[in-house]
């Protein structure tokens, strides 16, 4: 195992945690908010992105402990996509609780619905952006480990991350 496995699996358990915080927050302000469309938009979007990113994650870790462990182009293809929908979450999150409620701090709210929506705005669009810094700062080595393996003419398109992939790019 190298240092580079080591950080694969800190950046996809620390993402897996974030998606779970993501998805209760989201949970809370869809049961708090009710039909309100104020709760809906980012609670839904937030929840639809906590599961679809969660489940590759998984697989991905659980593919790790068996004899098949995913490869170094099917990482470089799959983990821009989650990439995308978490800082999607985060951006609508941040952007929905500052149009609706301002730059100012929750408890000025009353209305304690009103005070429960604009409070789990800010865990979900946080813990959406922890994943996709961790996981970018991944991608951004593997791709440079796998761009300096073709440019060193030994390609590691098909090799897996767990085993000698960095050794066989030549590092």
């Amino acid at each position: 195992m190298s240092w580079f496995y080591d950080y694969r699996a800190f950046a996809y358990v620390v993402s897996l945690g974030s998606q779970i915080a993501v998805f209760v927050s989201c949970y809370e302000t869809r049961k708090i908010g009710g039909a309100s469309a104020l709760s809906l938009s980012y609670a839904s979007l937030g929840l639809v992105c906590a599961v679809l990113t969660s489940v590759p994650l998984v697989i991905a870790l659980l593919r790790d402990c068996g004899k098949n462990p995913v490869n170094v182009k099917t990482e470089l293809i799959c983990l821009p996509l989650l990439i995308i929908l978490w800082l999607v979450v985060g951006g609508v999150s941040t952007v929905a609780k500052h149009h609706n409620f301002g730059y100012d701090d929750c408890g000025l709210f009353t209305d304690p619905t009103m005070y429960s929506i604009c409070s789990y705005a800010d865990p979900i669009s946080t813990f959406s952006f922890v994943p996709a810094g961790l996981v970018i700062s991944y991608e951004l080595v593997l791709a440079f480990v796998a761009a300096y393996g073709v440019w060193g003419k030994k390609p590691v398109w098909k090799s897996n991350v767990r085993g000698t992939m960095m050794s066989d790019a030549g590092f």
